[in-house]
């Protein structure tokens, strides 16, 4: 019986199996995260005079993302229904405000500085990718409007300003368990690497290299490529002549047709990588060809947030009319949720 693709837990390596055949695919995510809310503060000013609450949203709402900006936007907005209906913040209705950035850091900055500037926003909540992320933080920094990244995870987003807040783990963390899972536990010591052309892409070759050659390793072949890349054999055949013993997906768009293409090649070198992984777009384009594949996600994963997750996933296919095909929609309702109850808690501020 196979087992599928494999979850690295990023703290104990734990294993989790999760099954990965074809287009009958369970993907185990994290929950949406539980918030706490609390009165805020005591003022002069009315709650009818106040206004809406108004947060903005970054996403690549066009070009070769617009399917994650699109989930995202959509996991945003149940986020932001969910608290307008419980009486949104101390009577305020809250407002999201979404600009689109097609993943791209420049207009990330453009979409920043108009939500500020022009719309007068609380928050900013979004950002799937680390350039506009270390792009938005000086803008945010200087108007002081806390940014929650929404997905991306490169190292130097906590330290890029006050104002800017990461809720997944470091790509630092991602990295280190994949490249330890596949020394310690596959024991494999020669690495090939292929990641789209980002931040996130070139930083995670950095990290990988430094634990495979910790650990007595080494990586033997590392390339980055565009995100538009539509034939990756010739790629795929420099892997093969490199001798690697395990290959590293990161940040590819057309993850599950480079699965295919390996196999194609006559290749089967296990495949560890990042959430993309366990898309089911991937999942369903590589089928069984997933077979041993493996990714990093925070665990152990309890049945309590199984479930919950399980519940958001039945919630989302109600109110779009379609299954959720990433991870995102999950992450986008967090970000949400955490910059709402963080207005709530901590008081607004009238920005008209």
């Amino acid at each position: 019986m196979k087992k599928g693709m494999t979850v690295v837990a990023l703290f104990a390596l734990l294993l989790v199996a999760a099954g990965c055949g074809g287009g009958d695919t369970t993907t185990t995510t994290a929950a949406p995260a539980e918030t706490t809310t609390s009165a805020a503060p005591e003022t002069t000013t009315t709650t009818a005079a106040l206004g809406d609450v108004k947060i903005g949203a970054t996403l690549p709402l066009s070009g070769w993302a617009a399917n994650y900006g699109v989930e995202a936007q959509r996991g945003t907005e149940m986020a932001v229904e969910e608290v307008n209906a419980a009486g949104g913040v101390n009577g305020r209705k809250v407002v999201v405000i979404f600009e689109d950035t097609a993943a791209d850091a420049k207009q990330a900055v453009t979409a920043t500085q108009k939500l500020i500037e022009v719309d007068k926003v609380q928050a900013i909540v979004g950002t799937l990718f680390s350039a506009e992320a270390l792009a938005q933080a000086p803008i945010v920094e200087r108007a002081q409007i806390p940014l929650i990244v929404g997905q991306a995870n490169h190292p130097d987003i906590p330290g890029a300003g006050e104002y800017i807040f990461m809720q997944n783990p470091s790509a630092e963390t991602d990295g280190t368990a994949m490249a330890r899972y596949a020394m310690e536990v596959l024991g494999k010591k020669k690495a090939a690497i292929l990641a789209g052309e980002s931040a996130y892409g070139r930083v995670a070759i950095d990290i990988l290299q430094k634990t495979f050659s910790a650990g007595g390793g080494e990586v033997v072949f590392s390339e980055i490529a565009p995100m538009d890349m539509a034939d990756f054999k010739t790629l795929l055949g420099k892997v093969k002549d490199s001798g690697a013993d395990i290959l590293f997906l990161i940040n590819l768009p057309r993850t599950g047709q480079i699965i295919r293409e390996e196999s194609e090649l006559g290749m089967s070198l296990p495949v560890g990588g990042d959430s993309m992984l366990r898309d089911r777009a991937v999942t369903a384009e590589a089928g069984d060809l997933m077979e041993g594949a493996f990714l990093p996600m925070p665990g152990p994963v309890s049945a309590a947030a199984v479930a919950q997750s399980q519940a958001f996933e039945d919630l989302y296919k109600q109110k779009y009319g379609e299954e959720l095909q990433t991870a995102t929609p999950f992450l986008a309702y967090d970000s949400a949720k955490l910059a709402i109850a963080a207005i709530q808690n901590g008081g607004t501020r009238d920005r008209r």
